[in-house]
């Protein structure tokens, strides 16, 4: 299933709900739905928000794959439903998670990648490394990335982001995927001459926390969905280009999603939390023999590409 945060234009000061994607290309809204159709006292307890949901994950999930049985192939009218169904041209969609407890994001973490950088890498991490990601870089699917005042070299980088759903404390790789409630499409955008700066005195936090530096979305596919998560095409495109600006597979990483849930226990990961894949080659930083065209400009528009996760889309302004 596909599961999103999302706001109907309609309703002024609304705030965000929970919703699935139907097979008709409509948004069922969860919590309106399942009290309407009585299949559960406190359904606003469980679907108000994919955050809500996570903290109970198993009972969540349940009751919306009852609903979602129940609405595909029914008639919406005859369910009485008809307030509950929303077109997506009548919504904003946003981000699925706005404030997870921990965004860890790996590096270096696709060898076509560290091979791009081989003057200032000589070789592969031996151990996962990453860096934070805060809340308030992350935005939805078509909202307009607005580059900050005075910083140039912003770079784009295609990622799937996995969203944990119960507690893991030092679990072993074999259990990993067993905590995963499911994926999604992130673009970790860069400032790197902030980045640059950064890493030569040993650290990395602001580049990659402007405002906006997290696309993510446009939903969270359940990994009932993804048997093989190390098998998904990847791809990113600037509007009116002829190829991709990157193209790689999961497959590719160095690390995969059950090793660095594996690793990344140590510390221990809550439900809602997020842990990245890292990028494949194509970023401009690494173009030859310039760079710099090759970074972002405004009233470009990037799209962020994963096979069975969907489409991010994202204006520059």
């Amino acid at each position: 299933m596909k599961l999103m945060m999302f706001r109907a234009r309609s309703e002024e000061k609304n705030r965000a709900r929970a919703g699935v994607l139907l097979p008709s290309g409509e948004i069922l809204a969860l919590s309106q739905a399942a009290g309407e159709l009585g299949l559960e006292e406190r359904p606003s307890h469980l679907l108000g928000s994919l955050h809500d949901m996570l903290s109970e994950w198993e009972a969540s999930v349940d009751l919306v794959k009852r609903l979602f049985e129940k609405v595909t192939g029914s008639d919406v009218e005859a369910l009485g439903l008809e307030s509950s169904v929303y077109r997506t041209d009548s919504v904003t969609i946003c981000p699925p998670l706005s404030s997870p407890g921990k965004f860890i994001c790996p590096g270096m973490n696709f060898a076509d990648h560290v091979s791009e950088q081989k003057e200032r890498v000589k070789s592969e991490p031996p151990i996962p490394v990453a860096f934070a990601k805060f809340s308030t870089a992350i935005m939805g699917p078509d909202e307009p990335l607005h580059l900050p005042e005075g910083i140039e070299q912003v770079d784009y980088e295609v990622e799937v982001a996995v969203v944990i759903s119960r507690r893991a404390k030092g679990v072993s790789r074999k259990e990993a995927l067993s905590r995963v409630a499911g994926y999604m499409i992130l673009n970790d955008i860069s400032a790197r001459g902030v980045q640059i700066e950064e890493m030569n005195r040993g650290l990395l936090l602001l580049g990659k926390n402007f405002d906006g530096f997290a696309p993510m979305g446009p939903w969270l596919v359940t990994a009932d969905e993804i048997p093989d998560p190390q098998n998904l095409e990847m791809e990113l495109w600037i509007e009116g280009e002829g190829e991709p600006r990157q193209k790689s597979n999961t497959g590719k990483m160095i690390y995969s999603f059950q090793e660095l849930i594996e690793y990344w226990s140590q510390v221990t990961l809550e439900p809602g939390d997020m842990i990245a894949s890292g990028t494949p080659s194509g970023v401009a930083a690494f173009r030859k023999p310039d760079p710099g065209p090759w970074y972002l400009r405004p009233g470009q528009v990037m799209t962020a590409k994963v096979e069975k996760l969907g489409e991010l889309r994202t204006p520059i302004l």
